[in-house]
């Protein structure tokens, strides 16, 4: 996926849409959107004491044979870490197209997804984390 189409995935569903979101629940970008493993990625965090929450929004690129094109698999996931501990959990998976008189329909099908995965993030407490076998999201 080219950097440009960085800004058309995220600006279809509305950038500020999703800070709104989390913003609600105290989660705020680590960084800017980004190309991780083929797919375009946004995280989340919340930071509470010493523990870190997040959030991330995942779209790729699925591939042009399907009907209409513009079409993107969705995933939602929640994590925690604390030092070296770490856990993640995918919340939902779904197609979505980002056809702009689709946007609303791609709103209203990540609100909840999204409000599912603060939840888990906050829920988790230190007996949920795992030792990290790859490096967390805010040391990548």
């Amino acid at each position: 996926m080219s950097p440009a189409m960085q800004y058309r995935v995220f600006d279809r569903v509305g950038r500020d849409f999703i800070a709104a979101l989390c913003k609600r629940r105290h989660f705020e970008p680590m960084d800017s959107p980004a190309e991780r493993h083929g797919s375009w990625e946004w995280t989340f965090r919340k930071r509470e004491n010493d523990f870190d929450r997040f959030v991330s929004v995942a779209f790729t690129s699925l591939p042009p044979a399907v009907p209409n094109g513009d079409w993107y698999a969705v995933e939602v996931w929640a994590g925690a870490e604390q030092n070296d501990r770490y856990t993640r959990k995918s919340v939902s998976d779904f197609r979505a197209t980002l056809q702009d008189n689709y946007t609303d329909q791609l709103r209203s099908a990540l609100k909840e997804p999204l409000a599912r995965a603060m939840s888990i993030a906050e829920s988790f407490t230190s007996r949920d984390l795992d030792e990290a076998d790859d490096r967390p999201p805010s040391q990548a």
